[in-house]
C-alpha cells in the first residue's frame, strides 16, 4: 500500500496488527505501533489491538496504553481484563472490572466471559454467582 502512495485506514492497520501479533514478531508489533502513532491512528479499537498483543509478552506496554488512552470504552476495558487473566493477575482483573463499573461502563458478555476463570482459580463463587446472574438479566 506504502509503495503506492496509498495510506491505510485504522482496519488495516487492526489486521495487521492481528497477524504479526499471531507471527509472536515483537520488533515488527513495535514498528507497527509507532507507524500507527505517527499516522495518527490512535482510534481505540487500534489501542486494544495493540494491548492484546503486547500483554502476551509485556504487560507493562500493555498497561501503559491503557492508561494513557482517553476515553476507554469497554471493548479496551474487557480486553485489558482479559489480559490480566490470562496472566494470572486475578486480583487486578478483578479491580479492573469493578473499576470499569465505577466510571460508569457496564461489562458486556466478553468481559464476563473473560473475568470468570478468574473467579474459579480463586474460589470466589459469590462473586461468580453475581456474574451469572448479570449476564441472565442482560439476554433478557
Amino acid at each position: 500500500m506504502l509503495m503506492n502512495n496509498q495510506r491505510p485506514n485504522f482496519v488495516t492497520m487492526l489486521s495487521v496488527i492481528k497477524v504479526i501479533g499471531e507471527m509472536g514478531l515483537r520488533d515488527m508489533v513495535r514498528v507497527i505501533h509507532g507507524f500507527a502513532v505517527k499516522m495518527g491512528f490512535v482510534e481505540v479499537l487500534v489501542v486494544t489491538a495493540l494491548v492484546g498483543v503486547y500483554s502476551a509478552w509485556d504487560m507493562r506496554i500493555a498497561w501503559k496504553l491503557f492508561e494513557e488512552t482517553p476515553n476507554k470504552d469497554v471493548v479496551l476495558w474487557s480486553a485489558m481484563v482479559s489480559a490480566c487473566v490470562k496472566n494470572g493477575d486475578y486480583v487486578e482483573a478483578f479491580e479492573l472490572f469493578k473499576k470499569m463499573q465505577f466510571w460508569g461502563l457496564q461489562p458486556n458478555l466478553v468481559t464476563v466471559v473473560s473475568i470468570l476463570p478468574a473467579c474459579a482459580d480463586l474460589g470466589v463463587m459469590t462473586f461468580g454467582k453475581e456474574l451469572h446472574g448479570f449476564s441472565i438479566k442482560r439476554d433478557a
